[in-house]
């Protein structure tokens, strides 16, 4: 073998080895980044919104018609319905600002995340709600299907919807009480309570 074949042999075996040098460069990359996907803070996800902090007894996130057996950590979804049977109870906290939310048992609560701020309706049953002060001018609303409870300080209190009866007890701050009917609005602050019944012959719901 002379020296240019010598040479020439090198060379080549030069480029196989980068060649395989940056396969392997590639692949190592790819993995890694599979694996950070893979990672991920599921609380990024787009729609993510809280997390299920306690549960107790059975409970339901209904999500794309499919219902998923509550446990702590799941992450809540705009648009999840969160249901709880006789022995059920569940905290649902948010992200932003650590408002907790606890259903009480035999409730339905749909979670939606919104520009004007949080909103959940009550579809049937009682909520007790630990909120911090909201973002000016973006208050947290709560809806069932014949009114509405505007928040936007600290605030306590226990919310419930049954036979069409809209019932609202504040324990610490204050909160806007709006019937849809006929519009009636009262502020109910702490230490009150107030029940709103159906008002008028027709009955209006209110669509989250």
């Amino acid at each position: 073998m002379n020296n240019k074949d010598f040479v020439s042999k090198n060379r080549r075996n030069r480029i196989a080895g980068i060649i395989v040098t940056s396969i392997l460069l590639v692949a190592a990359v790819v993995l890694v980044f599979g694996y950070l996907m893979g990672t991920e803070d599921p609380r990024l996800q787009k729609g993510a919104i809280a997390e299920v902090a306690e549960n107790i007894g059975e409970t339901q996130i209904v999500r794309n018609y499919k219902d998923i057996v509550c446990s702590p950590g799941m992450i809540i979804m705009s648009g999840d319905l969160i249901r709880t049977e006789k022995d059920g109870r569940v905290k649902i906290r948010y992200f932003d600002d650590e408002t907790a939310v606890t259903l009480h048992p035999e409730s339905d609560l749909i979670f939606n995340a919104m520009d004007s701020g949080k909103h959940v309706k009550l579809v049937q049953g009682a909520i007790s709600l630990e909120v911090p002060d909201q973002a000016k001018g973006i208050p947290m609303g709560l809806v069932t299907q014949n009114s509405a409870v505007t928040l936007t300080e600290e605030c306590s209190l226990m919310f419930s919807f049954t036979g069409l009866n809209s019932s609202l007890s504040v324990q610490k701050g204050k909160a806007l009480f709006r019937r849809f009917t006929d519009g009636m609005t009262i502020e109910v602050a702490a230490g009150q309570s107030h029940t709103f019944k159906p008002a008028g012959p027709d009955k209006i719901e209110f669509e989250l």
